[in-house]
């Protein structure tokens, strides 16, 4: 119903190995096999004051690159449980409460009211009701941007829900499903992984005894700086974040998530090359521009 706050595009460049004599199959010559990331690049589209709009090129690890939206993902989970206070005008109060319709889904109080009690009513049978009848029984609510703090409109209570700011930071990459996600699946189970510890003790164990009972991940330390993005990340605050995987087989993934972060196929959504798609975009209009 309404644009998400920020999103972030991002892709990975990766160290290729040649390889000679061998193939799959009969038919199939395999001439360099990936092996690790060399480089990522990102960029963050961001509407929230607090965070800006960034990006960059950096040379590193795919470890470093999910750490780094891990602390871009607190940041915006930090900004949706703390909204900014409704800011609304007299004129703007005055016409919710003589709001008729939800500027939303533009359904009428009166069959709104007559839903909720059970009835079937559609907009043209709403339209006979005797105006207050059942009116007085609804009451629409106000829906305000959580950002800005500015009103929207008087809304239904299914509307305001769904209007509602998502609270994962969503990282697209382009063919996740077949490429980039096996890496970035790699690189958060490094994070998560128990440290090495040097020890003597034969009773010690790098198992997950500790964590099994850890539902919800704990993404909040009174350390953290929201404003900064300066934050703690280390494996235990990491282990603790949910893990899921959205798997077509077991070599495809659509959908990885930890914690507040979800990273997703933008081929899924423009099923066309990159090199394409920035064509497209090129293209000059009937104006010429």
């Amino acid at each position: 119903l309404h644009d998400h706050p920020i999103a972030v595009y991002a892709d990975f460049e990766t160290y290729q190995n040649k390889v000679t004599d061998e193939s799959r199959g009969s038919h199939t010559k395999v001439l360099a096999r990936m092996n690790g990331v060399a480089s990522f690049g990102f960029q963050a589209v961001s509407t929230i004051p607090t965070i800006q709009s960034y990006g960059g090129i950096e040379r590193n690890t795919a470890d470093e690159f999910v750490k780094k939206m891990l602390i871009l993902a607190l940041r915006y989970r930090h900004v949706c449980r703390n909204p900014a206070e409704m800011i609304i005008t007299p004129a703007q109060l005055a016409a919710h409460e003589g709001a008729r319709t939800c500027y939303m889904c533009g359904r009428s109080k009166a069959s709104l009211a007559a839903a909720m009690k059970g009835k079937a009513v559609d907009e043209e049978e709403a339209k006979f009701i005797p105006e207050g009848e059942l009116e007085d029984q609804f009451q629409f609510v106000k829906d305000h941007d959580h950002v800005t703090g500015l009103f929207r409109g008087s809304a239904c209570g299914s509307c305001n829900i769904k209007a509602s700011m998502p609270k994962e930071l969503v990282v697209f990459f382009h063919n996740l499903e077949s490429f980039d996600g096996h890496l970035l699946i790699q690189a958060i189970i490094r994070l998560r992984a128990l440290p090495a510890a040097a020890t003597t003790n034969e009773d010690d164990s790098d198992d997950d005894e500790g964590r099994q009972d850890c539902d919800q991940h704990d993404d909040v330390l009174e350390a953290d700086d929201y404003e900064k993005g300066i934050m703690t990340l280390d494996w235990k605050r990491i282990s603790n974040m949910r893990f899921d995987i959205l798997a077509i087989t077991s070599e495809k993934y659509m959908q990885i998530t930890l914690g507040p972060l979800v990273f997703r196929d933008s081929f899924k959504f423009a099923d066309s090359g990159l090199a394409n798609l920035i064509k497209a975009q090129r293209k000059p209009t009937k104006d010429g521009l």
